[in-house]
């Protein structure tokens, strides 16, 4: 059966759009319209917010000859973060370059503190991470093998913090986004910058949520640790495993 122009409408959004986010505008009204109709932009909510980025990808870019090769390889890359973040009830916000922004806990907001959102961020983080070792292994062998580069350093690296955020739709009279913001979301991107390879970075609020459960190494953000634009933040953690 043919779908109805609406229904090929909502497929192509999810082509464009997290797929969770579309089912929100379906059918969630209450988050995106009051009583009277009228367009609600944001709302507060308590969530959990990750970035990655990708060490050495400017390197690659210019090293590597072939467009295409770049191309496949970052479509390996996000599918693979397109898969895990929802298979931990993640929301993928966005591609930014060649790093990601998730949502973690909208379906749980019912508890102030959101756990569950948090615990599912920090697994998604670790099984991303590791996941992510066997794709680049299989690119780095190709790429020395079949085109002769010798010194690629590619790697993942990762923050999260938890915590109020705000929610919603956001934009022009030409154009809607949904998207987060706070001091919650800029911590996070924060962390992320300040990660090294292979590291995954969270904020005290997250490491209070998961302390029990993953190894962690505490980090003092004095010198060249510093969080810069946050200088209320004394510590921070590397979560190991």
């Amino acid at each position: 059966m043919t779908p109805t122009p609406s229904k090929k409408i909502v497929q192509v959004y999810r082509r464009f759009f997290d797929p969770y986010i579309v089912d929100l505008i379906e059918n969630q009204r209450s988050l995106f319209y009051n009583k009277r109709s009228e367009v609600v932009s944001l709302q507060t909510k308590n969530l959990a917010i990750v970035f990655w980025d990708l060490t050495g990808f400017s390197e690659l870019f210019n090293l590597v000859k072939r467009q295409y090769e770049v191309t496949l390889f970052l479509e390996q890359y996000f599918g693979l973060a397109d898969q895990l973040i929802h298979q931990f009830n993640g929301i993928l916000n966005k591609f930014i370059g060649d790093g990601i922004l998730a949502i973690f806990g909208l379906g749980g907001n019912k508890s102030k503190s959101n756990i569950s959102g948090t615990m599912e961020a920090v697994t998604c983080a670790l099984e991303f991470r590791r996941a992510f070792e066997k794709v680049k292994a299989t690119w780095v062998k190709l790429w020395h093998l079949h085109f002769g580069y010798r010194s690629i350093r590619i790697n993942l690296k990762c923050g999260i913090d938890t915590g109020d955020v705000l929610f919603g739709r956001l934009g022009t009279d030409k154009r809607d986004e949904i998207t987060v913001l706070g001091s919650v979301v800029n911590l996070a991107s924060r962390l992320e910058y300040r990660a090294k390879s292979n590291q995954i970075l969270i904020s005290e609020a997250t490491y209070k949520k998961v302390k029990n459960t993953f190894k962690l190494e505490e980090i003092q953000a004095a010198g060249s640790n510093r969080l810069k634009g946050f200088p209320n933040v004394r510590v921070y953690y590397n979560v190991l495993n």
